[in-house]
């Protein structure tokens, strides 16, 4: 299957709806109406499945499907906006036959918010997402405090999310979200480690790699509710 097969899920204003066809959720921006019990098909796969992971910001969907192809037992999801990108994740889910991996084409938080229930996820993995450098355009970054409960909510007890980055920057600006909250704990005495091969590949991952670029990994682990103090202010 080549990616231009994926046809367009929204086509126009009347089909503008979520929708679950060939292993891509569409979830549309700006929606409100969403019940995640019209699509029994997800629902399913969601039972049948004790573990769960994650990915948002997949890109190409090189990291993610290969991270399915390696563990069958798992479920995964992929996470993407663009459309393009969809397509060349959805190519590779259909020729890897990769039946444990969902795309969705749509935004992370409707996602979190809308069709996954509470304490559900094992993991959470945000691999090198746009760092918008310029200052006017930090507010589009995804890592940032509104982003944390959401996810927060959906991992399991003792659930963690993963975030990866070539920039100093925006691994500091992270670190520095996450410590902010009590709702996570950093799993790294320094902060972040550098990100090894043993990790797997992405295109960004070899882009910065190439250039370089010193990749980070930083994990966060979910404080339990009864340990979990009131948000720092």
């Amino acid at each position: 299957m080549r990616p231009k097969d994926l046809e367009f899920t929204i086509k126009g204003f009347e089909t503008r709806k979520p929708s679950f066809s060939d292993g891509v959720l569409t979830i549309p921006s700006y929606f409100e109406k969403h019940d995640r019990n019209l699509f029994p098909e997800l629902n399913t796969k969601l039972e049948r499945y004790q573990t769960i992971h994650v990915e948002i910001c997949s890109g190409n969907g090189e990291w993610i499907a290969e991270r399915a192809q390696k563990n069958p037992e798992i479920l995964y999801f992929a996470v993407e906006k663009k459309f393009m990108r969809i397509r060349k994740i959805w190519s590779k889910m259909k020729n890897k036959g990769l039946e444990n991996l969902i795309i969705v084409s749509g935004m992370g938080e409707d996602f979190l918010d809308h069709y996954l229930d509470r304490e559900s996820i094992d993991e959470v993995f945000v691999n090198f997402p746009d760092p918008w450098p310029k200052k006017r355009h930090a507010k589009h970054r995804i890592i940032k405090e509104s982003f944390l409960k959401p996810v927060y909510d959906v991992l399991k007890a003792d659930g963690q999310i993963t975030t990866t980055t070539d920039s100093k920057e925006y691994s500091e600006e992270m670190i520095e979200v996450f410590s902010a909250s009590d709702l996570f704990n950093n799993l790294y005495p320094n902060g972040f480690t550098p990100l090894d091969e043993s990790y797997g590949g992405s295109y960004f991952k070899r882009l910065w790699s190439e250039m370089g670029r010193k990749n980070r990994l930083m994990t966060f682990k979910k404080v339990e509710k009864e340990l979990c103090a009131s948000p720092k202010i």
